[in-house]
């Protein structure tokens, strides 16, 4: 009984997820990021109470940044790399954001296992997602 209840405690947190990263997708506010992005010029955005910043300079090798204590993330160009890059980026920095990851001191092996856990989470959420047609 514990794993059915533990199982139906994931789907109903992946699918607020997942359509949450919906609704910040699909949002105006999100169009106006991505016109940045292609003028790569930074911006700020807030879509739904989450503070959402296009960085040009942002590190080549990651897509996004979660920013600890200001409910938002940051994405840069490899976030926009697709449009399947720009959501498993949302969904995963809403992981973060969700499971109080954003700002906590963490040694070296904690960091790499939250890394994971949110990367884990990314895919299963993204593949529903895609099945339920939310994403």
């Amino acid at each position: 009984m514990r794993l059915v209840l533990d199982r139906a405690s994931w789907y109903l947190g992946a699918i607020r997820l997942v359509l949450e990263s919906r609704n910040i997708l699909s949002s105006p506010e999100l169009r106006r990021l991505r016109q940045a992005q292609l003028r790569g010029s930074h911006t700020e955005i807030t879509v739904r109470g989450r503070r959402i910043v296009f960085e040009p300079s942002f590190p080549p090798n990651r897509c996004g940044m979660t920013l600890a204590g200001e409910n938002g993330f940051i994405l840069g160009p490899r976030a926009f790399a697709s449009r399947e890059d720009l959501a498993r980026t949302v969904l995963q920095e809403l992981f973060r954001l969700d499971h109080g990851e954003a700002g906590s001191a963490v040694d070296k092996q904690r960091a790499l296992r939250r890394t994971r856990a949110a990367q884990r989470f990314t895919e299963r959420a993204y593949s529903l997602g895609r099945i339920t047609r939310l994403l």
